[in-house]
């Protein structure tokens, strides 16, 4: 399918995940999309001239539109007849009677292809109608609540009435309808991002629920967000059967090549913004929400894991190489308390399981939180056999966020991505002699091919702590930071006590930290977490 080269495209586009074996396909789609047919032609005739390459159907149309329009006629015939073998999905009929040249539709076996397709078409689209009047409509889902109306928040009295307001926050309304996909929008800057939400059968406003999050892949070839919604909600529904049986949400955000969660920072903070959305309009738990997602879309999750933890109690990453395309891959922060729950597939030519498993067992081996199932199938697995993936959703749900760890540490090498729980790194010094016990983790990597080599995830100098706090005393270790931030809870620390914060053995702050109610406020309307609310933070310059 075509989502799978595109994960190949991606793949090519960082030097340090190049699979030598797939350089002519990429090359092909590439000059089959600038309409270079000849090239195109070249590429993945050379290709798929080794029998052993796992064959997609739309890159076998492109082999064959390519062989036409070059006068490779038999050839054109070939490609064509393996892709039919493979099979098109229903959304190939309308690419197919717009794109398909004349060498090819003067075959019988186009003419079949066609006739099968047409059929499957309006099939599919007596069944999507139902499903696009529900994703459109507005009046049957929640539009606004309280937590939508930031004046009402900054407005209330003082800091303890504040405190219990968010905390016994429970007006939440019975929407009109559940059980049916939503089509919503979030302004970031000047652009509009749709996303998805699932609303469950049995949503009941006044106990808490489960969100689960998941990342669509094929990110850096898709054109636009995803607008005609309802394809995409007939494809993924039977991926989320188990979580439609835990009566959870589902939070479905769209990307695509110039915002997306591989490259743009702004994308990861509105997957963050669309989660506080989410929690304003429909009583979702804190504590158990859930971040996953296939292919382009499990290394996005991987990023939540090694830069921006939490918000979430778990990740879940299907058929995913675990490093990312922004910074470092920090390993050493997958030792805080959340679990990576992650399914590798042993076929998966797109992320070979040799060498996920390179890192995975270097990662283990230097204490990361992480567990890896392995199951029989490719890299489309969750759509091919989504029964196969099932368990990961009831995996996850048994794991819960504890809001207030009493021990954390953080790397970075970008304070945008600075703050862990109840500590935030918000200047570097990265000119500083490191700490002994700051490490660059750098897996070794077995290739497909049989080659040992080293992946460098450290590319940027970085900053460093170990952080553990308790009865008011706030113990922090640092390595190449100038300065901190500190933010107080009353679940960590005992506010009628002073709180002594010590770094590096030195005492930097020793005093009654006091709730301010600006502050309660603004980092409550950030998040709409009713679970993790900050009653101050303290900046500490690092001597």
């Amino acid at each position: 399918m075509k989502r799978i080269i595109f994960a190949i495209i991606v793949l090519f586009s960082a030097p340090q995940m190049l699979n030598a074996q797939y350089e002519d396909l990429v090359r092909g789609d590439s000059a089959y999309n600038e309409k270079n047919y000849e090239k195109a032609f070249e590429y993945l005739d050379k290709y798929y001239s080794d029998t052993t390459h796992g064959r997609s159907n739309w890159n076998c149309y492109e082999a064959a539109i390519s062989a036409c329009k070059t006068a490779h006629f038999d050839k054109a015939k070939h490609y064509f007849d393996a892709a039919a073998k493979i099979g098109f999905d229903y959304s190939y009929y309308s690419v197919l009677i717009k794109d398909t040249p004349n060498c090819l539709q003067t075959l019988p076996e186009w003419h079949s292809v066609i006739s099968e397709l047409e059929v499957k078409y309006d099939s599919v689209e007596a069944i999507l109608k139902p499903i696009r009047n529900l994703l459109y409509d507005t009046s049957i889902r929640i539009n606004q609540t309280a937590l939508t109306d930031s004046s009402y928040w900054k407005n209330i009295g003082d800091a303890q009435k504040l405190i219990s307001k968010i905390k016994n926050f429970n007006a939440y309304p019975t929407p009109k309808k559940t059980g049916f996909w939503t089509l919503d929008t979030i302004k970031i800057d000047t652009l509009n991002v749709p996303f998805l939400l699932y609303i469950p059968s049995n949503y009941n406003p006044k106990e808490k629920n489960i969100l689960y999050v998941f990342l669509h892949g094929a990110v850096s070839g898709r054109k636009d967000f995803i607008y005609d919604a309802a394809p995409t909600i007939r494809q993924q529904n039977d991926l989320f059967k188990a979580a439609f049986k835990q009566n959870a949400f589902v939070l479905y955000p769209s990307a695509r090549k110039d915002f997306n969660w591989l490259y743009h920072q702004k994308a990861f903070e509105t997957i963050l913004n669309e989660i506080a959305l989410v929690k304003s309009l429909y009583n979702i738990d804190d504590n158990k929400v859930y971040i996953g997602g296939h292919s382009d879309g499990a290394r996005g999750t991987f990023w939540f894991a090694v830069n921006n933890r939490t918000t979430f109690a778990a990740f879940y990453p299907i058929c995913y190489f675990p490093s990312v395309y922004t910074g470092n891959t920090e390993l050493f922060n997958l030792k805080n308390n959340q679990s990576i729950d992650g399914i590798s597939d042993k076929g998966d030519n797109i992320f070979p399981l040799n060498m996920v498993d390179s890192v995975y067992d270097y990662a283990k081996e230097h204490g990361a939180n992480w567990k890896n199932f392995v199951v029989n199938g490719e890299h489309s697995l969750p759509y091919d056999s989504p029964d196969s993936v099932y368990f990961i959703f009831d995996t996850v749900a048994t794991k819960q966020r504890n809001p207030f760890p009493k021990k954390i540490q953080w790397q970075t090498d970008n304070v945008i991505n600075g703050r862990n729980y109840w500590l935030e790194i918000t200047a570097l010094d990265t000119t500083a002699t490191r700490a002994d016990w700051q490490q660059d983790l750098n897996p070794p990597i077995t290739t497909k091919e049989g080659k040992h080599t080293k992946f460098n995830f450290n590319k940027n100098k970085s900053g460093a702590y170990i952080a553990t706090i308790d009865n008011n005393v706030v113990d922090i270790k640092t390595s190449c930071i100038k300065q901190l931030t500190f933010y107080a809870s009353p679940e960590l620390i005992n506010l009628k006590k002073p709180v002594k914060i010590y770094v590096n053995g030195k005492l930097v702050f020793n005093d009654i930290i006091k709730e301010d109610k600006n502050v309660i406020a603004d980092e409550f309307l950030k998040t709409k977490d009713k679970s993790l609310i900050v009653v101050n933070k303290i900046k500490i310059n690092v001597p």
